[in-house]
């Protein structure tokens, strides 16, 4: 799971794109539990 996205989140797990394991702002945008 992207580091900005808390590991429980199932949404953010299936739709956050990691780059390098680290999740930008931008990636964080696209899931709902990261805003």
């Amino acid at each position: 799971c992207c580091s900005c996205c808390p590991a429980e989140c199932e949404k953010c797990t299936k739709d956050c794109v990691c780059k390098g394991g680290e999740g930008t702002e931008a990636e964080a945008e696209k899931c709902s539990c990261c805003q």
